[in-house]
């Protein structure tokens, strides 16, 4: 390629990368003229990540089956009653237990309400709070959190935590906690076929989608009995258009509570049956998705927890400290900064090149962990891992094709000794990215953070690859191209040499 050429593509592409890297790192300021008719802030893309709890902290509350309180609310209730013998009468209600109080009438908890004591807890009220933390373990998971936690409190409470990066914390709380039975019902009544026979006999599976990014609406796949069933009912129920004000309808039920209404139009002719909402609730019911398929495949705990409030729910710091977040990006950029350095430094106009890479891998990860939305995608101590390790690579083989082209530098001409240096370390990139790709789709299989941590490894991963292989090799190409001295492009000192190729 002609050396004008090469310049105009060198610096259309630096225009671009540094618009990118603004867009990256540009620190957050205040904009000084109104956009949409009102003052905004300009905010980089490393402030828009969702963050797990070890670096944005979160949220935690506790869930109590119904008949378990806290000592704190214990005690104001008793201090509370002024009548002597209310006051022993409530004490003798209640049996303690470590930081709880039960109640010996709530015969879920106890046999017998006379015989009532912390040694005579039921079995079967043991087992239920089992199923029921088994269950919203399960739906903390599926929702792909980095980092969560479902945690036993004196024997007979749940603490549940959820990262920050969940903006809906409450209503997600609230929904986790309804471990109840699915049930299809019709004018509050559960359907006769269901009083026989299983709901998975109708019904596979929920699943949530989005259209026209205006309308989310959950899908409810169907048996072939179950769309015998739907397209049975759909002339008994009442049209959307109609309102809902006296309408007849088939709801979806989770421990009584309705989760989803379905209306006459809901249901095609052929039984498929689709329930459409507002996009505002879409990720609301993306939680509800979760905890539906939850309620159908792993059954459900005959348990009840206390309602969960606003005023219920407490933050939490992040795990490794306030500071976290800011120490770790001025450890990141000083990393950066050596990155981009060290290379020119050394190695003159082939580190500018290098400096591409470096940059352009930035702005690639930094823009898809930021921006891919599908599920949880929190920003974790182990994406940064992955992050470094990406970076790590694209350096190693930048020195590794340098010291490769100096060797050969000794019988050819500058390009030429590239040219072989980049197949001499062709199979091995090839062989070590492969190898670690290999190993990150091996994890999509897992759930919850691992899941995460695996789809950020391949976005490291592949952009790495990218740069390595492609864009790295694309660069240094042009800036050869664009330099007349291609030994001082590469530091090295001038030799007569006869070219071998």
């Amino acid at each position: 390629m002609g050396k004008k050429k090469s310049v105009v593509l060198i610096t259309l592409i630096s225009i671009v990368v540094a618009f990118l890297c603004f867009l990256t790192m540009f620190p957050s300021f205040a904009i000084p003229f109104p956009v949409d008719g009102s003052y905004k802030t300009w905010n980089p893309v490393v402030n828009q990540f969702a963050l797990s709890s070890d670096l944005g902290g979160g949220y935690y509350t506790y869930y109590y089956p119904q008949g378990v309180i806290p000592a704190s609310e214990y005690q104001n209730n008793y201090e509370n009653i002024s009548d002597a013998t209310e006051k022993e009468e409530y004490k003798n209600s209640y049996v303690a237990w470590k930081g709880l109080y039960l109640e010996k009438a709530e015969t879920s908890i106890f046999d017998d309400e006379d015989t009532a004591s912390a040694s005579t807890v039921s079995k079967e009220f043991k087992k239920q709070l089992a199923k029921a933390r088994e269950l919203i373990v399960s739906r903390v998971e599926a929702k792909g959190y980095s980092a969560s936690r479902v945690a036993v409190v004196d024997d007979y409470a749940l603490r549940v935590e959820l990262p920050a990066s969940e903006v809906n914390y409450t209503e997600a709380f609230q929904i986790y906690a309804n471990v109840g039975k699915l049930e299809l019902q019709k004018g509050g009544v559960v359907l006769e076929e269901l009083e026989e026979g299983d709901i998975n006999d109708y019904v596979k599976s929920f699943k949530v989608r989005t259209q026209y990014g205006q309308v989310v609406y959950v899908e409810i796949k169907l048996t072939k009995a179950g769309r015998e069933l739907f397209k049975g009912l759909k002339s008994e129920l009442t049209a959307s258009t109609q309102g809902t004000s006296g309408a007849t309808t088939l709801d979806v039920t989770i421990g009584g509570e309705t989760t989803l209404q379905i209306f006459s139009d809901f249901i095609s002719d052929d039984g498929e049956v689709r329930a459409a909402y507002l996009i505002e609730y879409e990720d609301v019911f993306k939680t509800w998705g979760i905890v539906l398929n939850s309620a159908l495949k792993s059954g459900y705990a005959e348990i009840s927890f206390s309602e969960i409030t606003a005023d219920s729910i407490r933050t939490f710091e992040p795990v490794y400290g306030e500071n976290a977040l800011t120490l770790l990006y001025i450890a990141l950029g000083v990393i950066l900064v050596l990155a981009i350095a060290l290379p020119i430094v050394f190695y003159r106009g082939y580190g500018v090149s290098c400096m591409y890479s470096t940059l352009s891998y930035l702005v690639v990860v930094a823009l898809c962990f930021a921006f891919i939305t599908k599920g949880a995608f929190e920003v974790s101590v182990g994406s940064v891992l992955v992050f470094l390790l990406g970076l790590a690579l694209i350096n190693f083989f930048n020195v590794r094709l340098y010291n490769e082209c100096k060797v050969g530098i000794e019988r050819r001409t500058p390009e030429s000794a590239m040219n072989a240096a980049y197949k001499a370390t062709l199979w091995e990139m090839v062989d070590t990215y492969a190898v670690l790709l290999i190993g990150a789709i091996v994890f999509l299989t897992a759930i919850a953070g691992v899941y995460t941590m695996a789809l950020q490894a391949l976005i490291c991963l592949v952009t790495a690859a990218f740069c390595s292989l492609l864009w790295g090799r694309l660069i240094n190409y042009l800036y050869m191209s664009a330099t007349k001295d291609k030994y001082k492009y590469f530091h090295f000192e001038r030799k007569e040499v006869e070219d071998d190729e």
